[in-house]
């Protein structure tokens, strides 16, 4: 019945939160109080599992403040660098730094909530538009939903 498949469903998802993750805090992590945004790749190699290596020697640096386009063939390793900027994984080889620290020494709470990541997928949700804009502010009162609608040019399109 649904009452025991939602049962053995929560059950399932508190086995997966216990799990530790393969981006650990370090034991005495830095704090993020604020990020200026330049980011680098310092001779970054990447494997997923024992495959081949995804990337290999990668120097990059992004300014504060640039806007970037990763631009490739699929699987050429596009991903795989917002995945590491991110710090869903960690390199293999070298190191990716934000503001000159290492993600590594960083505490990686504090440096999520300073950081967006747009997927590449798209995401239909059930619901409003307005339940859409406001998913992450469930509370957000009508003018803001529509300051935020405005503020990326999507209010006259809603609202015709």
């Amino acid at each position: 019945d649904g009452y025991q498949q939602a049962t053995v469903s929560l059950g399932r998802i508190q086995e997966l939160l216990r799990e530790p993750t393969s981006t650990a805090d370090p034991d005495e992590p830095l704090d993020v109080l604020s990020l200026r945004g330049e980011i680098a790749f310092e001779d970054v190699s990447f494997a997923y599992g024992s495959d081949e290596e995804a990337l290999t020697g990668v120097d990059l640096r992004i300014p504060a403040g640039q806007t970037v386009a990763f631009v490739g063939e699929t699987g050429a390793g596009k991903s795989t660098l917002v995945k590491l900027v991110a710090r869903y994984y960690d390199p293999t080889g070298g190191r990716v730094t934000a503001d000159g620290a290492d993600l590594r020494a960083l505490d990686l709470t504090a440096y999520r909530h300073r950081l967006g990541v747009v997927p590449q997928e798209a995401y239909l949700f059930t619901g409003t538009v307005r339940d859409a804009i406001a998913y992450g502010l469930p509370d957000a009162t009508d003018a803001r939903v529509e300051a935020a609608a405005r503020a990326v040019g999507a209010h006259d399109m809603i609202a015709t």
